[in-house]
């Protein structure tokens, strides 16, 4: 099961319809109409090289601050328009075939939970990832610990 989530997860990555190329996920994956590939440090970066004249459709992740979403279309700044959860990228920017980078930054944040045992943990964030839990448990911690 966990193999066939998988392969349904790697193949929604992307999806064309007659209204445009959606990039649902912003991970490395190719189709015939665009290939992606995606890279995370302190700032996010997903990179479109669409090989089909169609519009383009990348989600934003709801979490990204609108001033932090950055978009260049064959090296060009545009502004970012949005439809829903998308930012549109028109096809007239990108000719036959074009170059997208939508960048953003990857704010860090702390949160703290609870277990149903009454165990409270501490998270650290940069995005939406882990990057570390406290307290960690031993002996073969999943996360690094951190401290303040």
């Amino acid at each position: 099961a966990v193999a066939h989530s998988l392969c349904d997860i790697y193949q929604n990555v992307v999806t064309t319809t007659e209204d445009g190329i959606y990039v649902n996920l912003h991970v490395d994956a190719e189709t015939p109409d665009v290939e992606t590939s995606s890279s995370r440090n302190v700032h996010a970066r997903l990179t479109a090289v669409v090989k089909t004249p169609k519009e383009l459709y990348v989600r934003v992740p709801d979490w990204a601050s609108p001033d932090a979403v950055h978009i260049t279309a064959n090296g060009k700044t545009i502004p970012v328009y949005k439809n829903g959860v998308f930012a549109h990228i028109d096809r007239s920017l990108l000719g036959d075939a074009g170059r997208v980078e939508l960048s953003y930054d990857l704010p860090e944040k702390i949160t703290e939970e609870r277990m149903p045992s009454g165990r409270e943990y501490r998270f650290r964030w940069r995005g939406d990832e882990i990057m570390g839990i406290d307290p960690t448990d031993q002996p073969r911690s999943f996360y690094a610990g951190f401290s303040d």
